[in-house]
């Protein structure tokens, strides 16, 4: 392990200004002799500046060839289901003679295998175990960088067989990268550059893979260029690449690169949920829940969470969510909270939900934005509500997500009708209809649509939990029997959404103010019984 410039600085001006022989003050400080001769030299040649250095990483003597490993990663490559047997069987054709663990560590020291199954996620550099070829390779081009050698140091990190700091690439120039250092930059830039921009980027790259036949690392390149298409809101366009991706892929062997099974399953689920495809959601989430079964990863089953939450089974998310909060450190923890926030938030638990988002750092990341608004409506803070839904979309603009405009106005259109402003909330859920339908997010649609009274129900939406309670509670405001509006209530309080309940009444109103005129419980909040919406004229 490299030692920390202070620790050589003081160990080489202790052993120069004592008595004692190098060796006797190496083993005093628990260092190998050749260790502070070396450090020794560097310091007579360089002074402390010199000390700040890391030494040439030596290969074993009996690792293969450079050639011989990348015909190896090539095969990989080719065919992203081969299974470690297979490869052996080819490589023998070609005179290559290699065992079993030495195809398995060729494939572990490039990012092929040994993945670190407790930190699984859908961004492959995050559980990939960094060699110490890999990690002395990164400290030495970052010490290149601190000297101003960009070029030296994009040279030794090109050579290296993986990079997981995509971070040390972020200032050099994409020019100066092989195309496998800038899929791993491209992975530590998701989120941090505009989606629209990311997107060109990545899809250039996927192409670049695929011409050159590395069909793992072109899968690997659509996978991120499938999440932005999420992100964007372009459901129709997401399907139609993982398909291809799944094609590609293969599914002899899903267990070999389960991973990124689950990462297509996952977002195939979203894509069908936004569309509409009930059948064909469920059967994604299906397959995503029989894969979390076989790695225990936090990140994973916390993606299982949010899938929970598209369907409406906010009970499941919210249990699996404690679960998987227990699993991860304080590091880890923060996106987590936020889903929690609002698994508690649709459980009408506004002060916990609030509580733990007063902890969260981004403060201005769209959802936390929209889930305080969502606490706010309920704690009947509609002002405060309004300029959370307000910032959310801004924010959720200037990061390119045009999906968000579906939260954030229905949020503008439950303020608007809690202060009894029905026009203009009707303006607001008829205003993006075309939009959201033209973004493929018919979920949304639907969920307007029974709200205003207009359309033909989609067979199969009933599935949708949320979608179910917005029948219910539209057929409690058109019968305005208590028995209508009871069932709708037992329903919400049986999955453990009342919080979602709360928001659809300042928007249905017609079953409560029924309810009250007969002076019968509502079983609702006081600080939403206080809104002009349920006040007598």
């Amino acid at each position: 392990m490299s030692k920390p410039i202070g620790e050589r600085i003081a160990a080489v001006k202790s052993y120069l200004s004592g008595s004692d022989s190098l060796r006797r003050k190496a083993k005093e400080l628990g260092i190998h002799h050749n260790t502070l001769l070396r450090w020794v030299k560097w310091y007579r040649e360089s002074g402390e500046p010199g000390l700040d250095r890391v030494r040439d990483y030596s290969k074993p003597w009996n690792r293969f060839s450079q050639d011989k490993e990348l015909k190896i990663v090539r095969l990989r490559e080719k065919n992203p289901n081969l299974s470690l047997s297979d490869t052996k069987e080819l490589l023998k054709k070609q005179k290559i003679q290699v065992s079993i663990k030495g195809i398995w560590n060729i494939w572990k020291r490039y990012g092929y295998a040994g993945f670190e199954k407790s930190k699984l996620s859908n961004n492959l550099e995050d559980f990939l175990p960094q060699t110490r070829e890999t990690g002395e390779g990164i400290a030495k081009a970052r010490a290149y960088l601190k000297q101003g050698k960009v070029k030296k140091a994009a040279k030794l990190l090109n050579e290296l067989p993986f990079c997981p700091d995509g971070k040390i690439m972020e200032t050099i120039s994409d020019s100066l990268l092989t195309p496998q250092r800038r899929l791993e930059k491209l992975s530590f830039l998701f989120g941090k550059i505009p989606y629209t921009r990311y997107r060109k980027e990545i899809r250039a790259l996927k192409e670049e893979f695929l011409k050159q036949h590395y069909y793992y690392s072109g899968i690997r390149a659509g996978i991120k260029e499938m999440l932005v298409l999420e992100w964007l809101g372009k459901p129709r366009e997401q399907l139609d690449l993982i398909k291809s991706l799944k094609r590609m892929l293969g599914d002899k062997r899903k267990g070999l690169n389960a991973p990124l099974w689950f990462t297509l399953c996952a977002s195939g689920f979203i894509a069908n949920i936004r569309l509409m495809k009930t059948e064909e959601a469920i059967h994604s989430l299906r397959q995503c829940k029989r894969l979390s079964k076989t790695f225990s990863s936090p990140s994973f089953l916390g993606d299982m969470a949010t899938l929970y939450s598209y369907v409406g089974y906010h009970r499941e998310m919210a249990l699996l969510l404690e679960r998987v909060l227990e699993m991860v450190d304080k590091d880890g923890r923060e996106s987590l909270l936020i889903t929690f926030a609002y698994a508690k938030c649709n459980e009408a638990d506004y002060r916990t939900s609030l509580r733990i988002l007063r902890g969260i750092k981004e403060k201005g990341d769209p959802i936390v934005l929209f889930v305080k608004a969502f606490c706010f409506l309920a704690l009947g803070r509609i002002e405060g509500a309004k300029e959370m839904a307000q910032s959310g979309l801004l924010k959720a603009q200037e990061r390119g997500i045009l999906g968000y405009v579906s939260t954030g106005s229905l949020i503008l259109a439950e303020a608007n009708a809690a202060l009894r402003e029905k026009r203009k909330s009707r303006l607001l859920l008829l205003r993006y209809i075309k939009l959201l339908r033209k973004l493929g997010m018919n979920g949304a649609v639907v969920s307007r649509e029974i709200i205003l009274g207009k359309g033909d129900i989609l067979e199969g939406v009933e599935k949708i939990r949320t979608i179910k309670l917005a029948l219910l509670l539209k057929k409690a405001g058109n019968s305005c029997r208590i028995s209508d509006y009871r069932k709708a209530y037992r329903f919400a309080a049986r999955y453990k959404i009342l919080g979602m309940l709360h928001r659809l009444v300042l928007l249905i109103p017609e079953p409560v103010l029924a309810l009250l005129a007969k002076g019968k419980d509502t079983g609702l909040p006081r600080t939403l019984l206080h809104l002009p919406v349920f006040r007598k004229e």
